[in-house]
């Protein structure tokens, strides 16, 4: 025995593979912490929009019908004041009738 063994050596770099490796495992999470956290932040964020539409929704629902109440205060307010002018105009009718009544007395027609 004795003899030499050939030796075959060969040397690669792989610290480029390396690098490579480690920045796209890197990127990777990265994109995962990204992702949750987005969709984190998504979730009460939807809440809250939807939430502010349905109060908007009911705001503008609130507002209508307080419109339309208004209009109707209106509309009963301008009945009550016929109503008072109507009765004002018969009263005033009654005293001219009981006015006449009381001059066509007095002359003895």
């Amino acid at each position: 025995e004795g003899k030499p063994i050939k030796i075959m050596l060969q040397i690669i770099d792989v610290s480029d593979k390396m690098l490579y490796s480690e920045v796209n495992a890197e990127q990777n999470f990265q994109t995962l912490i990204s992702a949750a956290v987005s969709h984190e932040l998504r979730n009460p964020l939807n809440s809250l929009i939807l939430q502010v539409s349905s109060m908007q929704y009911s705001f503008e629902s609130f507002e209508g019908a307080l419109f339309n109440l208004f209009g109707l205060l209106q509309e009963q307010n301008h009945q009550i004041e016929e109503a008072e002018s109507k009765a004002d105009d018969k009263w005033l009718l009654r005293i001219f009738q009981s006015s006449v009544k009381s001059t066509e007395e007095v002359h003895g027609q």
